[in-house]
């Protein structure tokens, strides 16, 4: 055979006439159609040869056989790339697929050797080089105008071979060739319709070019097509509604014209047709507005029905739709129900990854209501949750599927009621082996999980035994300001508890806090503040955080624009100030201004703790610090709180007074203003505690020991209004009472103003009766005077 083929090879070239010419053509055709002789026809020469014949034959027998000689050759696997080499070959047939007047069956096996050619993506280069998008183009709006089905069945393969190729796509559009693809997509034979199906399908294989073909109208084709009963047809229909849903600006109109179709295509009974259906109502799905749409067509009902039947791929994209349906919060009723969850439940058990995340994010979304918690716990997705989680290796189950479980369990335990049961099932375990993850949002969840745990101080001990706090100082060098804001809150909630603050202390937990006082978000300092400030309670731990050099920070926070931090650091430093040995320390770093300002806020609970943090610095026994105080008239805001309608802004001008005036050289500079008479209020006062009252009354006492006040006190009436309260039946009230007047005996210019008072004399005598050293010091003081 291999002579013969070099006689007619040879003889091709040289002959002229019609006959001669059909005689070759006819039996290079014969002979290629043996598959052991295709491979000489290329190296003998017989392309050139065929590739002459169609060029210069005019007899339209030898023409067909010519081309179908070419399509056969153009089947040799390894050697299509030199089939295109032939410059005059490949010429030729596109010029044959270009030329309304050759014979439609020349055009046809033109078009199967395009087609052989174009399944070795190496040709495609080559060909469209040549001009083979706008030939094939051409030729197939000629086969769709006259309805070739054979013409058609050749020219769409060649299209579709040719729009694998993401470079030549495009082409294909410029040219026109969807509309014509369209039309013989709706023709009756179920092989031209695969065809044409499969060349849209290559075409959309860019995303960029699905709008285009849905411009065209495809989408009222597919729906008529999918009435098809045979089963390769309606794999092309699926495939293709799958790739054109894709399409975001077009999700609402193929769910508007197709829904009901797409749905339908779910109980084929055919794998192929079941995962590209599905995965087609997922990408639907993603659009939200189509979502009350999908309920009326009782879309849940039908992918709940196939996911109890259909094989895993299609399983995965059925969770992949709840997930999406799970963002819309309208539909959270209707995805509640008890065979939906068992089902999303099933999912998170499955070995595929995918599914395994889908399912994760389904519940993940339907957690965010609280309401749901209950009937998920019900349907037992905590352990799965919990397996998923603590599972080692990305291959079995992947980092988001974790994630989302992650923050699954993170939604659940805001609900207190959860913790238990979250707790049993090992969940702190499992957060505690994700916070080790390099991932962000598993680091994220697991925080915000550890947050919601911390608030409840029934599980305190049993978190923090489990290792809690180890892993909030880990996740704390994750310098993500939500993850700050959920450790602060998580530590913020166990430190109520005071052997678990001294822990938290002792575990490095103020390595995290201490940087975030330095931050100029409110949410964090609001929680690091009131966290240190529950730290502090604890006397073990006072000495641990003013040595890491809070009180600078926690002073320059009292000046803060946000109420609840300026509070929480004025309370924070009150607990270290209510230590003596600490009120210098946090006076010499400005405590002193800054607590002025505080007091001047219009917020009553600042004014409350900032005044209470100021009395206590009034105590330091130092000139420099109460120099301070005087120089910025802080004393002058102690007297102002006590005009307050509030009882602990009272107390703390109170105190802030007694302190003052227990310093003697000061309290002259208390005693000229209109606090004598404030204070006599104070004290006379039934709506304030006896505590108060007689804090008040020993602020008077020392005001009275200093002689520079006495004539403030007579001014004031002090005299007749002590002598008064000598005869109440409070006995240290009277004391007190008795003690003031003869402090002002004991000055030789006022002894006659208390002699002449009635009672004055007896209120002395009384002190002489009460066995103390001090009180006698002070009735001999007095008696001496008034003898004068």
């Amino acid at each position: 055979m291999v002579v013969v083929l070099e006689k007619l090879v040879a003889k091709g070239r040289r002959v002229h006439h019609a006959r001669d010419q059909r005689e070759v053509a006819f039996g290079l055709a014969a002979l290629s159609t043996k598959k052991e002789i295709l491979v000489n026809i290329l190296k003998k020469g017989g392309v050139r040869t065929l590739a002459h014949l169609l060029k210069s034959s005019s007899d339209v027998e030898a023409q067909r056989f010519t081309a179908l000689a070419l399509a056969n050759t153009a089947c040799i696997g390894n050697f299509k790339l030199d089939f295109v080499s032939e410059d005059e070959c490949l010429d030729g047939i596109l010029s044959q697929l270009r030329n309304d007047d050759s014979d439609l069956a020349v055009r046809q096996y033109c078009a199967m050797a395009i087609g052989n050619l174009t399944a070795d993506f190496e040709t495609h280069d080559n060909i469209c080089a040549r001009g083979g998008p706008f030939a094939l183009t051409y030729f197939l709006k000629a086969v769709a105008e006259e309805k070739d089905v054979e013409a058609a069945i050749y020219v769409t393969l060649a299209i579709s071979n040719l729009a694998m190729n993401p470079n030549h796509r495009r082409k294909f559009i410029q040219y026109g060739a969807i509309e014509s693809l369209v039309h013989i997509a709706c023709w009756d034979d179920w092989n031209v319709k695969c065809k044409a199906l499969t060349a849209l399908r290559s075409i959309c294989m860019s995303y960029e070019l699905r709008a285009v073909v849905l411009k065209a109208g495809v989408i009222d084709p597919l729906v008529i097509i999918s009435r098809s009963e045979n089963k390769s047809v309606l794999r092309e229909v699926a495939a293709m509604f799958h790739c054109l849903s894709t399409v975001a600006e077009k999700k609402n109109e193929i769910s508007d014209r197709a829904l009901s179709t797409i749905i339908s295509l779910f109980f084929q009974h055919d794998y192929v047709i079941e995962r590209h259906a599905s995965s087609t109502i997922a990408s639907l799905t993603e659009e939200i507005a189509m979502h009350q749409r999908f309920l009326m067509e009782s879309g849940l009902d039908h992918i709940l029905a196939l996911y109890k039947i259909c094989h895993v791929d299609a399983k995965v994209q059925v969770m992949r739709s709840l997930s999406n349906l799970s963002r819309n919060k309208a539909l959270h009723s209707h995805l509640l129900s008890p065979h939906i969850l068992r089902a999303a439940v099933e999912g998170l058990s499955t070995l595929e990854m995918n599914c395994q995340k889908f399912s994760a994010a389904f519940f993940a979304n339907l957690t965010v209501d609280p309401a749901s918690h209950a009937l998920i716990i019900h349907e037992g997705a905590i352990c799965p949750l919990v397996h998923n989680i603590m599972v080692i290796g990305e291959d079995i189950v992947s980092v988001e599927a974790k994630r989302y479980a992650a923050l699954t369990l993170a939604n659940i335990s805001s609900t207190t009621d959860s913790h238990e049961i979250i707790v049993q099932a090992q969940g702190i375990e499992a957060m505690l082996s994700l916070s080790k993850s390099a991932d962000y949002l598993s680091q994220k969840n697991v925080a915000c999980a550890f947050a919601n745990f911390a608030s409840n101080t029934n599980i305190h001990f049993n978190i923090v035994k489990k290792g809690i706090i180890q892993s909030i100082t880990y996740l704390g060098q994750n310098k993500d300001l939500d993850i700050h804001l959920h450790l602060t809150a998580a530590l913020r909630g166990m430190s109520v508890n005071t052997n678990i603050s001294v822990k938290i202390v002792q575990e490095g937990g103020l390595k995290i806090l201490l940087p975030l006082l330095l931050s100029n978000n409110a949410l964090v300092l609001r929680d690091t503040t009131a966290c240190l400030y529950n730290l502090s309670l604890t006397t073990e731990n006072k000495l641990e955080i003013l040595q890491v050099g809070c009180i600078p920070l926690l002073k320059r926070l009292i000046e803060y624009d946000d109420s609840e931090v300026s509070g929480n650091s004025c309370a924070c430093l009150t607990n270290f100030a209510e230590i003596s040995n600490y009120q210098f320390s946090i006076a010499s770093e400005g405590g002193i201004k800054a607590s002025i300002i505080a007091m001047r806020s219009k917020f009553l609970e600042l004014q409350r703790k900032s005044g209470r943090l100021f009395s206590l610095l009034c105590a330091c026994n130092s000139n420099e610090i109460l120099n301070e105080i005087i120089e910025n008239e802080g004393h002058r805001f102690l007297i102002s709180f006590l005009t307050s309608h509030d009882s602990y802004v009272i107390h703390s001008g109170v105190l802030g007074i007694l302190n003052l005036s227990s310093y003697k050289e000061y309290s002259a500079n208390i005693g000229k203003t209109d606090l004598l008479g404030l204070l006599l209020n104070i004290i006379r006062s039934e709506d304030l505690n006896s505590e108060l009252r007689k804090m008040a009354m020993m602020s008077v006492v020392n005001l009275s020991d200093n002689i520079n006040n006495h004539l403030a006190f007579v001014k004031e009436g002090m005299i007749d209004a002590m002598t008064s309260i000598y005869n109440s039946p409070a006995k240290q009230m009277r004391t007190y009472a008795a003690l003031v007047v003869a402090n002002i005996a004991k000055n030789m210019n006022m002894s006659q103003v208390v002699t002449n008072c009635p009672g004055g004399i007896e209120s002395i005598l009384h002190l002489a009766r009460i066995n103390h050293s001090h009180f006698h010091r002070n009735v001999l003081g007095a008696i001496a005077s008034l003898s004068f």
